[in-house]
């Protein structure tokens, strides 16, 4: 699979101090883990075990999550339907329920529906649905995934977002 690189080796590369090591093909943080400089001589063999199995990613630690959660941005035929912000349980990182996480129904900032909003532009394509998740640092949107198919859409967690919903599947029908 992939590049055989060390794990130590890929965060010296980026001088990062802690990371995230996911599958590059996942879903619900399976097989998700964080690692650091520091770890590096414990983590290798487990990295090189998993790296046999499939390719992996290796990303920056973004404390903002773990701190303040993780947003997730709904949008139904390009108009902003609700927000959730998830976050991790007490001394994890990963955001999913199976792991304590806790998904609450929110309001982001204007600011941050209108950045993932343009970020929905860029694909020029017309969408039924999308999530676009990511965090908040300094004000601003960083995307961490944009889900564009099947993606759990929190319609439990808003009033109004399975009407939202059906009214855009209305609308894209009749177009």
């Amino acid at each position: 699979m992939g590049d055989k690189e060390p794990l130590a080796s890929i965060i010296a590369r980026h001088a990062w101090q802690d990371v995230v090591v996911k599958p590059a093909v996942s879903a619900s943080a399976r097989g998700t883990w964080r690692a650091s400089r520091v770890t590096t001589h414990e983590s290798h063999e487990r990295f090189a075990a998993q790296l046999l199995e499939q390719d992996l990613l290796v990303q920056p630690f973004c404390s903002e999550i773990a701190l303040n959660g993780e947003w997730s941005l709904v949008f139904f035929d390009g108009e902003f339907s609700h927000g959730v912000l998830k976050r991790p349980a007490d001394g994890d990182f990963r955001v999913q329920r199976h792991f304590g996480g806790h998904p609450t129904a929110a309001a982001p900032s204007p600011r941050l529906v209108e950045q993932a909003a343009r970020i929905l532009t860029t694909l020029g394509e017309r969408l039924l649905y999308a999530r676009v998740d990511g965090f908040e640092r300094d004000g601003d949107f960083v995307l961490m995934e944009l889900e564009l198919n099947e993606p759990y859409l929190f319609l439990s967690l808003s009033a109004g977002a399975a009407s939202c919903f059906a009214d855009a599947i209305i609308r894209i029908l009749g177009a």
